[in-house]
């Protein structure tokens, strides 16, 4: 079973790349997720704590972010696609990291957020081989506070299918950006399909009547998460 990661939290890195966007044309681009095993216990899993961070307790992975959906002026979804193709050790996932910056700005990524599982509770990621290699869609919806745009670092090496990163570009060009993002937008999404099909287990942001998400007091947006059963 999956293990339970604590609600993501913006570091005050990543509070001021999108203090750096607001109001400029200057773009907050995501680049990297990364996947450690860093242990925590609630005590060091407090906002107070994780906002502070700038790096991982124990960083494993790095992946690209294989998506982006924008879903209004606050808020962006991130995703990226997970896997121990190769891994040569195991571990536990106890934390996950969100990496950005300021794009155009040549400098290097910075721990945009943050989420951690208590306890070294997190779910074991095996080393690869024929038999467990295994892929993760992992998604974050993120408050962006009205950054300007919000983009993506495309990776041509990752492969995939189509949807609404915003395909808007001509065909006849060498511009093949758009349509790289939007083609690992769909991929992951598929991923992620897959995997609650797989479970029996579905869930989805809620929205208003108006499309605008659902956020609880601390402005963390509610999912819904529901099995499949006949009745």
């Amino acid at each position: 079973m999956a293990a339970q990661f604590e609600k993501a939290v913006v570091t005050d890195e990543g509070r001021s790349l999108i203090a750096g966007s607001e109001g400029t044309e200057t773009a907050l681009e995501f680049t990297g997720m990364a996947t450690g095993a860093g242990v925590y216990t609630p005590e060091q899993a407090t906002y107070a704590e994780l906002k502070v961070k700038t790096a991982l307790k124990d960083p494993v992975q790095l992946f690209p972010i294989s998506g982006l959906r924008k879903y209004n002026t606050e808020t962006a979804l991130i995703k990226s696609v997970l896997s121990n193709e190769e891994l040569e050790e195991p571990y536990n996932w106890n934390e996950v990291g969100i990496y950005a910056r300021l794009k155009g700005s040549g400098l290097d990524p910075v721990l945009f957020a943050i989420a951690v599982v208590l306890n070294d509770g997190g779910t074991e990621i095996p080393a690869a081989s024929p038999s467990t290699l295994m892929t993760v869609s992992q998604s974050f919806y993120l408050k962006t506070n009205g950054a300007s745009p919000v983009t993506i670092e495309v990776n041509h090496d990752v492969c995939a299918l189509l949807e609404d990163v915003g395909i808007n570009i001509d065909l006849e060009t060498d511009d093949t950006t758009t349509l790289v993002a939007a083609i690992n937008e769909v991929n992951a999404l598929a991923k992620e399909l897959q995997w609650m099909n797989t479970h029996n287990r579905y869930y989805a942001a809620i929205a208003d009547d108006d499309g605008t998400l659902i956020v609880d007091d601390d402005d963390t947006i509610i999912l819904g998460d529901w099995k499949y059963q006949i009745v």
